[in-house]
């Protein structure tokens, strides 16, 4: 058999900023500069590192792409490979995927995040809306571990308690602090009747149930792409909790993000946080929950695997060798949130009916994306579905509001 490293499609082009009325272009032209000024206005930073992030909103979307200039970064190559294609066009000729990035970068050269003895160095300038996040999901903590708790003893019902999380690790992407940040009145609680299954354009979680009871207990690996801090973390450590403690798995492997992006994308710092937030709740049931993933930790079974990769512009089928020869030792991969599926898919304009199978044909373990659409981005819809969903909600490919579990096998 043939190993593939690229989808068996022909690829189409990506997503630009450029493209007028997309949402794309008004995440370029509005939201890139308005997250840079709310770092400057959650911060205290010096007046020069201020000075040079407002120097960046300027740059926004019309001056030209240029290289970084903190060269003794870890990732300098990495990104200066990245940037080589772009040099000298703006923000809106270069693929919409890599402008994002590219902000999220920029912003870490502005605040010297890399530089030994400067004020901002290794300093999350995301920290207050992770932390506000982490405060948001207070009131949903207490019923989500008793649930938890509960789902574990409860071994003759594996396969319901696989759905229940599976909708909960999925809603829990709502808190997206770029989208919606706390301080802005509009994020919101994770509810009950958000977990409507009508609100689920592509449902594959039977396919899923089935195929995680037919592993063999207790001895495979499932690698966890995480996505946002606050409550969408505690979400993603309980279903790890539920695949550990049940004894489906045999390990979860958790990959972060190596540094700060997308405002709440988390680290393995932000993992420590949330378990100490955990712990100082004073309440029964999540004291249950905190100690079974320390002790999940401490044996090895509940681990990081942190790669700069996940920080980098690129579509999953230009990852290097070693990472896919890592995950080739996965028997699922689990993609969290719309910037890994739109990794997943290249962030490009593939036809709405594209099977995600086909798509996916360059990775070998099988993947399980949970995702709320929050771009221009989808495949796997049938025929007329894309016309009944601009009929229901014009907004749907954006707006966070409806859901996608998709599966490859």
């Amino acid at each position: 058999m043939i190993k593939r490293t690229h989808p068996s499609l022909p690829i189409p082009n990506p997503i630009y900023g450029s493209e007028l009325g997309s949402f794309a272009h008004d995440t370029v032209v509005r939201r890139l500069p308005a997250i840079v000024k709310r770092a400057i206005d959650e911060n205290d930073f010096s007046e020069e590192i201020i000075r040079d992030l407002q120097t960046l909103i300027t740059e926004i979307p019309d001056r030209p792409i240029r290289h970084l200039k903190d060269l003794k970064a870890p990732d300098e190559k990495e990104w200066q490979r990245c940037i080589q294609p772009h040099l000298g066009i703006n923000w809106l000729e270069v693929p919409w995927f890599f402008a994002e990035f590219y902000l999220y970068r920029r912003i870490l050269e502005s605040t010297r995040y890399f530089r030994p003895g400067e004020r901002g160095y290794l300093k999350d300038p995301y920290a207050l809306q992770k932390q506000l996040g982490l405060e948001s999901a207070k009131v949903t903590l207490q019923p989500l571990a008793a649930s938890v708790n509960r789902w574990i003893a409860d071994q003759a019902g594996m396969p319901d308690v696989i759905h229940r999380v599976l909708m909960v690790a999925l809603w829990g992407n709502k808190a997206d602090m770029s989208l919606w940040p706390i301080r802005g009145g509009d994020h919101a609680q994770i509810k009950q009747a958000e977990m409507d299954s009508e609100k689920i354009i592509i449902n594959d979680s039977q396919i899923v149930v089935e195929y995680l009871c037919g592993l063999k207990p207790g001895t495979s690996r499932i690698d966890l792409l995480l996505d946002n801090a606050g409550f969408e973390l505690v979400a993603d450590l309980c279903l790890a909790d539920v695949l550990l403690s049940s004894g489906l798995a045999g390990k979860v492997v958790l990959r972060p993000k190596a540094y700060p992006v997308y405002v709440s994308d988390a680290m393995v710092e932000d993992v420590e946080d949330t378990l100490v937030f955990m712990e100082r709740q004073l309440s029964p049931e999540i004291d249950l929950v905190s100690k079974r993933l320390r002790n999940l930790l401490q044996e090895g079974r509940l681990t990081f695997q942190v790669d700069t990769f996940w920080t980098l512009p690129l579509a999953l089928w230009e990852m290097p060798e070693s990472l896919r020869i890592d995950l080739d030792h996965s028997d699922l991969l689990i993609s969290k949130g719309d910037a890994h599926y739109r990794r997943l898919l290249g962030d490009r304009h593939w036809p709405p009916d594209t099977p995600f199978a086909d798509i996916m044909s360059y990775l070998s373990p099988s993947i399980l994306a949970l995702r709320l659409g929050k771009s221009e981005v989808a495949c796997g819809l049938e025929p007329g579905r894309v016309e009944s969903l601009h009929q229901k909600d014009p907004g749907w490919m954006t707006d966070g509001e409806w859901g996608w579990i998709q599966f490859k096998r």
